[in-house]
């Protein structure tokens, strides 16, 4: 029995399938959503990519620096003096893939529930890291607040920063 073949069997017990493959690779494993939606209707697939399923960047390669860096996180999150910082955590990769990978399969569980139907959910790391601009975009469209590197409350522009403390 092949690959391929396991998983149909699986999928036909089992309701849920998430995968982060770049589009189209899964289809071409012929375990993509309409041939595994075809052996369970009530299947959710949640997909989680760099960029998402449609779009101009949908087949590039990325990683979570690219996808704050186009969801401009990066422009206002480091020093003037020294730019963009690597921030220690996978902040897209954690917070924009899992966390709304996560809440989109509850959502789309609960609609299950509801209705006996499965769906597909599309989660763009780059889309939901673009999300976690809220207090800099709400600050922009309310008051034209430019996000730049140490002017927000949050970024270095008010007491809200690391210090050394006297014991180092």
């Amino acid at each position: 029995q092949g690959a391929r073949e396991v998983v149909l069997e699986l999928v036909r017990e089992y309701d849920i399938v998430l995968e982060q493959f770049r589009p189209g690779v899964m289809d071409k494993l012929g375990v993509g959503y309409e041939a595994l939606k075809a052996a369970n209707p009530r299947l959710i697939y949640v997909a989680i990519t760099g960029y998402g399923q449609t779009g101009p960047y949908r087949e590039r390669a990325g990683h979570d620096i690219n996808y704050l860096a186009l969801a401009g996180v990066a422009s206002y999150t480091g020093r003037r003096e020294r730019g963009p910082l690597p921030l220690g955590v996978q902040l897209a990769d954690l917070a924009g893939g899992s966390l709304h990978g996560v809440m989109c399969l509850l959502a789309a569980v609960i609609h299950q529930q509801q209705t006996g139907e499965g769906q597909f959910v599309d989660i763009s790391m780059t889309d939901c890291a673009f999300s976690l601009n809220g207090m800099a975009g709400a600050g922009y469209l309310a008051a034209r607040v430019e996000p730049e590197m140490e002017s927000l409350a949050l970024n270095g522009g008010s007491f809200y920063d690391y210090y050394r403390t006297r014991d180092g």
